[in-house]
Parts: structure tokens; C-alpha cells; sequence
């Protein structure tokens, strides 16, 4: 997908890729931008995975991410603008992975999704890995969070800085935020 819309800097955006069949939606502040026809196995063994990073040669994300939701479905555009500036509890149905970055410690992001990850990493739920000087700091986003709770944020340059997560297995509906 390619979306006709061109992001504003500096200011922050909630983004989100709902995949249903072979039909993706790109949702940019909760109002979908472009859909598509894509492949879509029924079946996708991901050894290696990274967020803020491409599979190739270049292509780091250079800016502030509040959280990183994969679920196991197709969110509608009513889920999506729901939750969009809410901080979740990780108990919601179908929710496999979610990192807010605010309880980071060692460089590990913790997943407060249902998916069971302790088998790749130390037997911990911390599972997502920083890498490069990846960091996060006080958050300024848009996200609400419950009072007395410091919000955190993860920083990237763009320069070699990401986060690595576990092998997953999924396939069919599937939506990134």
C-alpha cells in the first residue's frame, strides 16, 4: 500500500494496517487513507522480526513511537478509533502483542499481549529487545494514561536503532498499530 497522504513532522500520528482476506487498510488518525489487494499466506513463520526496521538493507523508522499493537483479527474503524489514545491492560480479545514502553527496564520491552513468548527469550515475558542505543523517554503523546502513571516513549534516530522481537507464527486477519 501507498498512501496519497503525505505525514506531518513533528507532531504525533496514530497509524494502523488492517489486513482482512487479501484486502489491507492503511488508517492514518483512525480514517482509513487507501485499501488494497495484497497476498496474504495462510500461513507466515517469522524467525526473525523487527519493529522500527525493514528485513533489507536500510529503512529505520527516525522518530517517537508511543506503543506497537499487533492483533489477531481485522480491527474495524470504529476499534481502531476507539483505542487509538487509550492505553490498553493487554486482557483485550485477541491482542498478541503490545509494548507501551512504560515498564522497559535492561533494555527489554515487556509484552503486555496474550502471546506467550516465554520460550524465546530467557524464559521472561520481556521480549522486546532494544538495539543500538534505542531508548525511550517521558512520553508527550496523546495517549491516556491512568493518573499517577508515568507514559514512556520509544526514540529512534533512524540510524541503525530498533527494536527485535520473537519468532511468531500468524496468518489470515491480522491488524498493526
Amino acid at each position: 500500500l501507498v498512501s496519497p497522504a503525505t505525514l506531518p513532522l513533528n507532531q504525533w500520528v496514530h497509524l494502523a494496517v488492517s489486513i482482512e482476506g487479501t484486502t489491507a487498510s492503511l488508517y492514518v488518525d483512525g480514517v482509513a487513507v487507501v485499501s488494497g489487494s495484497i497476498y496474504s499466506p495462510n500461513l507466515v513463520e517469522r524467525t526473525v522480526n523487527y519493529f522500527a526496521k525493514n528485513n533489507w538493507e536500510g529503512g529505520y523508522f527516525d522518530g517517537q513511537m508511543d506503543e506497537f499493537r499487533l492483533w489477531d483479527r481485522s480491527l474495524s474503524a470504529a476499534e481502531i478509533n476507539a483505542t487509538k489514545n487509550t492505553k490498553l491492560t493487554g486482557d483485550e480479545a485477541d491482542l498478541l502483542l503490545y509494548y507501551d514502553f512504560d515498564d522497559d527496564i535492561d533494555g527489554m520491552a515487556t509484552n503486555k499481549g496474550s502471546l506467550d513468548i516465554s520460550d524465546y527469550v530467557d524464559e521472561s515475558p520481556h521480549n522486546g529487545v532494544f538495539t543500538n542505543g534505542s531508548k525511550t523517554l517521558p512520553s508527550t503523546s496523546p495517549v491516556e494514561v491512568p493518573e499517577g502513571h508515568e507514559s514512556r516513549t520509544l526514540e529512534l534516530s533512524g540510524r541503525d536503532e530498533y527494536v527485535e522481537i520473537p519468532p511468531i507464527t500468524f496468518g489470515g486477519d491480522l491488524t498493526f498499530e
